[in-house]
């Protein structure tokens, strides 16, 4: 309940969601009768994950919380900080 309690002044009624961007919590394909409820949240607090597999912009499968961040603001975390495995050029695949 504490972390609901935490949560709650950041509740963001208007969503900050483009009118072209599928909103979290619409139905899809794979969420069948699943709960899909969204809240947005105002972006004021940060948190580490970790997760298996990034997407485009997009974190898939298996993430998970890590830790709170105090130190850090949202405008100083990007997609360009993460550390993406290089594979085998392509040249090397073909032969």
């Amino acid at each position: 309940m504490a972390l609901l309690d935490q949560l709650q002044p950041l509740v963001d009624d208007a969503g900050g969601f483009g009118a072209d961007v599928r909103h979290p919590g619409q139905p899809s394909r794979w969420s069948g009768d699943k709960d899909t409820s969204f809240v947005p949240l105002r972006p004021e607090l940060v948190c580490e994950v970790s997760y298996d597999q990034l997407t485009g912009s997009r974190f898939r499968h298996a993430t998970r919380l890590e830790r709170w961040r105090p130190d850090l603001t949202p405008q100083a975390c990007t997609l360009d900080q993460l550390a993406r495995p290089h594979g085998p050029a392509v040249e090397e695949l073909l032969g």
